[in-house]
């Protein structure tokens, strides 16, 4: 598949997103008189299909998007690290905008009004982390990377990962957890670890809203520290932090790759190009959103 077809696939996914979750949500509240399921459920599936179908349609066998191979304990426990720096840095880093908020707080209280926390993470951490992860890691990230190298296909899979999600308290996390988790996969070579990094980071919103609504004073009261930091001092320490998560994730590594990072051709200015295009409108959602 080539790469103006990639990119094609992409606005397709981009243009369906909003008009499915806007119709799951008028069908949930139609039918039960509230948000029963989560639209990021009816994205995953549609996004399936849609990709499924497209690689189908080119000849490019599915069963290669699927990697799934052991993986040793050193990046397991650097996944789980990952996470954490990761997580730190999103909150800093939603604390200083001024539409700050806990990401994704309606929909997690919604869905876990009547709803068991097993079921509340399912929805709304593993199935998310399990299609998200296979379309823009699996399909996204390797077929980029067949074309232009690790480079370009991290930064390509990490911009359209973080354009998918809309909103400008997730432009700054998705970014980072796009790159950390194609990082991953690329030293792995398996989808695990990014899966549950990705788990990992879905699964926060849930755990903070059930700590407020059970009043968990250490949670909450720790977090509460980290936010009361000057506006400065997050910046700073959400910077560092996500270079660490960056570094837990492999790129020092990688660095030493040159040849491996940057293919040259037509294929990678096409990349390149690529990028720069959505580089420049990420910032303009960014200024637009404020």
């Amino acid at each position: 598949m080539k790469i103006k077809h990639l990119n094609l696939l992409y606005l397709t996914l981009l243009a369906g997103y909003l008009p499915c979750q806007l119709l799951f949500t008028l069908f949930s509240f139609a039918a039960f008189g509230r948000l029963v399921i989560p639209p990021t459920l009816a994205n995953t599936a549609v996004m399936l299909g849609v990709v499924w179908f497209a690689l189908h349609q080119s000849g490019y066998p599915i069963r290669r998007t699927f990697s799934f191979g052991k993986v040793s304990a050193s990046v397991w426990i650097r996944t789980l690290l990952c996470a954490v720096a990761l997580l730190l840095s999103k909150l800093l880093f939603q604390a200083m905008l001024p539409v700050a908020q806990v990401d994704g707080g309606d929909v997690v209280s919604q869905t876990l009004s009547g709803s068991s926390m097993l079921f509340s993470v399912l929805l709304l951490a593993v199935v998310p982390a399990l299609g998200e992860e296979y379309v823009f890691r699996g399909v996204f990230y390797r077929l980029f990377r067949e074309k232009t190298g690790i480079g370009i296909a991290a930064l390509t899979s990490a911009l359209y990962f973080a354009m998918m999600h809309f909103q400008l308290e997730h432009l700054f996390s998705s970014l980072l957890l796009g790159l950390c988790s194609a990082l991953l996969l690329e030293e792995a070579g398996s989808l695990l670890p990014s899966l549950l990094l990705h788990f990992l980071v879905n699964s926060f919103p849930v755990l903070l809203t059930m700590a407020a609504q059970r009043e968990d004073s250490m949670l909450t009261g720790f977090f509460a520290v980290l936010l009361a930091l000057p506006a400065i001092g997050k910046g700073v320490l959400a910077l560092l932090l996500a270079v660490v998560s960056l570094g837990l994730a492999g790129l020092p590594t990688l660095l030493r790759q040159k040849s491996a990072l940057w293919q040259t051709g037509t294929e990678r200015v096409t990349g390149v190009v690529t990028v720069a295009i959505l580089a420049v409108w990420v910032f303009f959602t960014f200024v637009f959103l404020r």
